[in-house]
Order: C-alpha cells, then structure tokens, then sequence
C-alpha cells in the first residue's frame, strides 16, 4: 500500500505492519486536501485520494497561501524527496488539520517567510543539492510542515496511536455476503473512540460483530448503507458523503469509504458527525426566513443605507408607502431633491436633517420624526413618520449602515384634518344655537308682553261696559300675539327636529289656498301694527290659481310667517308684498317680497 508506493516514509525499524499502513493512508486520504510526493528526480511516487478526485480542474490557478510545501528527510537529515498539500476549497487552510498532523505525526509546525523557499531540515534550498539516495531503509515521515520542520524527541511510526487521535470516526470493516455474493451486511473489525462517542456504540460492543446486530434496521435504511459499502469493498470504489442522515442513529454524517490495498471484502470507513452544524445552519435559515417573511409582510416601510447615505434596499411596504420601486430608489439618498420633502407647517425639509442622515453622522438613533414627502402615483405629499437606528460592525464606532423604519401617517393625518374642521362647526353651531336662544328669548318676550299687557288692560276696567269695544280690540290683539308666540315656539322644536333629522312633511294635504294668504296678510299688517312702521302690506293671487290644493299647509305657513316677518322688520319704508302664481309643471309658487335694503350677498348661500 503505501509502504510499496513510497517506501521511503518508513524506517525500517518502525514495524510498518497493514494495519498501520492501513490507518495512515486512510488518514492522508480523509484530509480535506489533495496530498501529493515526489522523489528528488521529480518522479511522482505517491498520490492521495482527494488528489484524484480534483484532478481536473487541477489547471486553475492556485492562490500560493493554500499551497503547504514540506521536504521528505530520513533519520540522518538527508533530503529524499518533497511533497504538498493543497487545501480544498483553496480559499483557507484548515487549522485543525495542521494541528493534527503537529500532534499525531509528531512535528512541530512554524509559518515561513513570505518571498524566500521554504528550507530543508540540512539548512539547503528546495531544489539544493541532496545526494539523490532514494534509501528504502533510511526513510522517514516526520516532515509534513508550514515551513521549516523541527523533529519531536518522540519517534513517530505509532500509527495506531494516529488511529486513535483522529478526531472522525474511523472503522475497518469486512463486508458480509449471500450465496449470490451480494452485500447483505457488514462485521466491524476495529473502530476508534471518535466512532463510540459520534454513535454512542462501545468498541467491546460492536467489534466481531454484523451492523445489523449493533444498529438495527442499519440495513434497511433508506440511505442504502450496505449497497454503498459493498461497492466499496467488492468493487474497489470510493464512496463520499456529505450531510448524509442515518435513520437509524438519528444523526447526520459526513465522511468517505474505500477499500485498503489488498484488502478485497474489506473497507475502512472515516466519518465525523456533523449533526450540530446541519441543525444551527437549520436553525439559521430558519430564521432568517422569518427575518425574510417579517420584513417583506410588515406593514411598515424599512429602507437600509449605506454609510454614504446611498439607498441599498428596501421592503415592499417601503415602495408602497413611498410609490416607488425598488429600482428606482436605489442610489437614492436622503438628500436628494426628488423627495421634495416638507415639515408639518409646509417648510422645506433639508436633506441634510434627515432622520437617517443624522443617524450616520451622530451615530445615535433618530425617532419620532414626522415629514412629508412627494409620492409620484398620487401627485401629492405623504407623511410618515421615521426612526433611524445606525448600524456598527463588532469593535467599529463608525456606522456602517442605517436602517430607518417608517409609518405611513397620510390617512391620520387626513383624520385629524376632518377632525378640526368639524370642531371649528361645532364650535360655530354652538355660537349660533347662543345667538338663537337670545334671539328667540326676545321674541317670546315680545308676544306675552302684548298678551299680558292688554289681559291688564281688561282687567283694569272690570269689563265694563263702556270699555266693550276697547277691551274686545285689546284680547284680538291677544289673541294675535299668542298665536306669534305658539308659531315661535313651534320654531324651536320644528328647528330641533331637523337636527335630529325627525322632520316630517305632509305632502297630501288638503287646504283652502285664500284662508292661508288671509292668514299670512293678517299676521303681517298685525306686525305693521305693532312696529308702527310707515309701510303697507299686499298680496296678490293670480286668476287662474285654484282656491283647492294639497300639500303641508302647516309647513307653508311657517314658512310665508317667516319670510313676511323678516320682510316688515328689515323694511321702513315702501312695502311687502305676497304674491301667489302657478307654475308650468302646475306648482303653485310663493313670493315675498320688499323694498327693503336686502340680504347682504355673503350671507344669501347660507341663508337659502
């Protein structure tokens, strides 16, 4: 095996028995690199399995830092030949395994300088001049460094003890077949204690015995264990897995298997449990899937920048609330004008005093701070309101990024808007319903006087019958004023059940059109009266208007009392007039009017 393709890696002292053989090579072939060694002649004379495996793409060029180069010397520090390794993938070099070739091959591992070869254990460059002694019985495999190699006082042909160290689990095999020679199940031969403590299986358990015996069901997995371990040890093949589950363990592996040089029905399999790892990087997608779901489906918009300001992404939410894509806010920053963003009073908002601007030059959060900005779709201003919290890679006082979060306050805003205009009416009806009340307060004063003064006048007189005539005008004129006084009365409430919206019209009823002009014109020359006002009353009724007709008469009469009312208060001199017509859709159409001065223009929209 190994001994026969490089003989000069073992003294002749050091008993290089199969089994020890057996152990190294599958150990150098576990190495997550390829291994290659070449006598002084530049002849190839060993190779490793990752090396093979690699080979075509081996024509890339390979950063020199992932490239370990070490010298083969022999007891007496003679150069023999030289070898490397070459780390896979080739952006690292992989710390563990250097720290396992330092402590179970024995040699003490030191980085070189950069530019210069790396030396011999003879002091003599890479290349130097040896004596070209391919010597089988003088060679030694100490010599696997970064850089310059100093031997451990300890001898290094313990192999077994290598079996042992290895940090994966590590087993040889003898696979177990049927009459047909088909792979059925497998005896382990020899495992080390990497393989107990992955499997929880005891090395006095398992070993001499079938897999099927130790692990049950080991043979009906879906994974095909024993298929893949059959090829191996009858066929000859290399078996690699990577994250395979074994359902019987209940663990993931990752490891290899291939069959020792003349070991036909055997294979030796290297595996380490990577359960842990599969589980976190689980977890850590996890959660960044719902980091991912949060937000994308939050309803407030996230916007990340860069430390120069420059917009790098944004959530769907974010592009709602701010009626742009993805695309087209991307190299944005706070303060470019296209936001056209404004304070709450509609003054400009400059850039500079953005939230998240203020948030990379502070390095302090910024929350609460209300702006509109321009939303193109809509053609106006949008208000949100913004924190910015910055960001800081671990040791940096600088930010790097800054992550605002934002909430769209246009709607509330709106409310608030509405809100105010129905305060400021309320407020207006309120004053209104003051004015009113003392308004009306002054007209029922103004009917019970009259009621009350001539029911005195009566009753100043006792009735007698030299006052009849005197006291019969004075209870008409009662009568007069307390039917002005039930008509404002009648006001208050017809006024309370329109704000409760509880008005009733009647539409068909019957009534005598004459007797309610008559009623209407007495109301009026009474008020003429009363106000002692230097003007005449009239109305007039067209000759083709019927006398018979249907509607609220309640309702008209209320209404003509008023305008005529109005009519005589506001008019000195001149008169009113009440006139009646029928119109061409046969409506009957009422008109007061005065040669008063009239209703100011402002107050007529609001009036009718």
């Amino acid at each position: 095996m190994l001994a026969a393709s490089i003989k000069s890696r073992f003294h002749k002292d050091s008993d290089p028995s199969p089994m020890k053989e057996l152990f190294l090579s599958a150990y150098l072939d576990a190495l997550p690199g390829e291994v290659c060694v070449e006598d002084l002649h530049g002849n190839l004379v060993y190779t490793n399995a990752m090396f093979h495996h690699h080979e075509d793409d081996r024509h890339h060029d390979i950063p020199s830092s992932t490239v370990i180069h070490f010298p083969l010397t022999n007891q007496k520090g003679e150069t023999i030949g030289s070898g490397s390794f070459r780390q896979i993938p080739t952006d690292r070099v992989d710390e563990e395994v250097l720290r396992t070739l330092k402590k179970n091959l024995g040699v003490v591992v030191t980085p070189p300088p950069p530019p210069p070869p790396v030396p011999f254990e003879d002091g003599k460059e890479e290349g130097g001049d040896g004596d070209g002694d391919d010597d089988d019985d003088d060679s030694h495999t100490e010599s696997i460094p970064l850089g310059k190699i100093h031997h451990s006082p300890q001898p290094h042909q313990n192999y077994q003890l290598l079996f042992h160290k290895l940090p994966m689990g590590a087993a040889l095999n003898e696979i177990v077949t049927d009459e047909d020679n088909k792979p059925i199940d497998w005896i382990f031969r020899e495992v080390n204690p990497a393989l107990e403590q992955y499997t929880g299986l005891k090395a006095s358990d398992i070993i001499g015995r079938r897999a099927s015996e130790c692990i049950p069901g080991i043979e009906k997995d879906p994974a095909d264990w024993v298929g893949h371990f059959g090829k191996v040890a009858l066929g000859g093949e290399t078996f690699r897995y990577d994250r395979q589950y074994d359902t019987s363990l209940q663990k993931w592996y990752d490891g290899m298997a291939y069959q020792p040089v003349h070991e036909d029905g055997h294979f030796v399999c290297l595996f380490r449990d990577v359960s842990d790892r599969v589980y976190a990087e689980e977890n850590l997608r996890e959660s960044e899937e719902r980091h991912r779901h949060l937000f994308e489906s939050m309803m407030q918009g996230v916007v990340y920048q860069e430390a120069s300001g420059n917009i790098i992404a944004t959530n769907p939410s974010a592009e709602r609330i701010l009626g742009l894509t993805l695309d087209q806010m991307m190299g944005r920053t706070s303060v470019d004008p296209r936001w056209k963003s404004i304070r709450e009073d509609g003054s400009d908002f400059p850039g500079d005093q953005h939230p998240s601007m203020q948030a990379l030059k502070t390095g302090k959060p910024v929350t609460g701070v209300l702006m509109g900005v321009f939303h193109p779709l809509d053609e106006k201003h949008h208000w949100i309101i913004i924190d910015a919290i910055p960001r800081f890679r671990p040791g940096e006082t600088e930010p790097f990024q800054v992550c605002s979060t934002f909430t769209d306050m246009t709607q509330t805003k709106e409310f608030e808007r509405r809100l105010l205009q129905e305060k400021d009416r309320a407020e207006m009806a309120d004053r209104l319903k003051s004015a009113f009340l003392a308004n009306v307060s002054h007209e029922i004063r103004t009917p019970l006087n009259g009621i009350i003064g001539h029911i005195d006048l009566a009753l100043s007189n006792d009735l007698e019958q030299e006052f009849r005539q005197e006291n019969r005008d004075g209870l008409h004129v009662a009568k007069q004023s307390g039917e002005l006084l039930t008509s404002i009365i009648q006001d208050i409430l017809d006024l309370s059940k329109i704000e409760a919206g509880q008005l009733d019209i009647e539409h068909d009823g019957h009534f005598m059109l004459r007797d309610l002009v008559d009623r209407v014109a007495s109301l009026g020359e009474t008020l003429i009266t009363k106000n002692r006002k230097a003007i005449s009353f009239e109305h007039t009724i067209e000759g083709n208007v019927h006398n018979y007709a249907l509607g609220d008469v309640f309702r008209i009469q209320q209404v003509l009392n008023n305008l005529v009312s109005n009519a005589i208060k506001f008019t000195d001199t001149g008169k009113v007039n009440l006139t009646v017509i029928v119109t061409k859709d046969n409506m009957l159409e009422f008109s007061v009017c005065d040669t008063g001065k009239g209703i100011p223009p402002e107050h007529q929209e609001s009036i009718f």
